[in-house]
């Protein structure tokens, strides 16, 4: 619900940048001075209904950080959901920023209608998500969900066509919209609750690193080879769901066979 909701959201938000440029003659800047606007009415509502969460006051940062760090060390669930999120992630943040100059490429866009058709994609997924989780395995279908979001990486290291660039990231969206459900279900499986929030931002650092590693180094590569990058980051995050289904069922036949001599020496 939260991902279709967000999707709403950020569809009208394109709609209404691209009707700021194209009622300022097309000047670049009315989106920014728009949500400049939009963002102080933000500020103004927070101030005055939400309070403040100051959190556990007692609580110790050096000890939370060791307790993340050995969950990591010690679950190899964790230790794989993390490299799934930072892979995953950093490809996604990757594809924000070169979709435009990647489309770009083909002439003149309207920049605020495809980020409406992106999270209208988006909102799909989250959509498609709610309707598979219903009925299959989350660790067994987001295998699929990784490679496809590989595939659609591929597309414009062979095609310079805009219709199907604006398919194949289309269709990438519709899995960043499976994605965002998907990682927190199994989250919220696999990764201690007291320390979920140290443990996945510990992530954040090599996700930030390979963010910020590609977009140094962007402009000396064709811009297509960004998505050569990305589509290897999903390749290997359907390496490791891969790795994690196969931990997960083994962890799961292991407890089985333990109830059942339990059960055995009980009689």
């Amino acid at each position: 619900l939260m991902t279709v909701g967000n999707g709403l959201v950020a569809i009208f938000s394109g709609l209404l940048a691209q009707a700021a440029v194209w009622g300022y003659g097309g000047h670049p800047v009315a989106p920014f001075d728009l949500s400049f606007a939009l963002l102080t009415l933000g500020v103004v509502v927070i101030a005055a209904t939400w309070t403040e969460n100051y959190g556990d006051a007692n609580a110790q940062m050096g000890t939370g950080m060791k307790d993340a760090c050995n969950a990591i060390m010690k679950d190899k669930k964790v230790f794989l959901l993390g490299a799934i999120q930072s892979l995953f992630e950093g490809a996604m943040y990757t594809f924000v920023f070169m979709w435009t100059p990647i489309l770009e490429q083909t002439g003149s866009i309207p920049h605020g209608v495809i980020f409406s058709i992106f999270m209208l994609s988006c909102s799909v997924g989250g959509s498609v998500f709610s309707y598979l989780v219903t009925r299959v395995k989350v660790e067994k279908f987001m295998r699929y969900v990784f490679f496809v979001s590989a595939c659609t990486m591929v597309v414009p290291l062979v095609s310079t066509n805009a219709a199907v660039l604006m398919g194949a990231f289309a269709v990438y969206e519709v899995c960043v919209g499976i994605f965002w459900p998907g990682m927190g279900t199994m989250r919220s499986k696999y990764v201690p609750e007291e320390g979920r929030a140290t443990i996945m931002n510990l992530f954040r650092v090599p996700l930030n690193a390979l963010v910020c590693l590609i977009l140094v180094y962007q402009g000396d590569l064709p811009v297509s080879y960004c998505f050569g990058f990305c589509a290897v980051f999903h390749g290997i995050c359907t390496i490791l769901q891969m790795v994690l289904l196969a931990v997960v069922d083994l962890d799961s036949s292991r407890n089985s066979g333990d109830e059942e001599n339990l059960i055995v020496e009980a009689k």
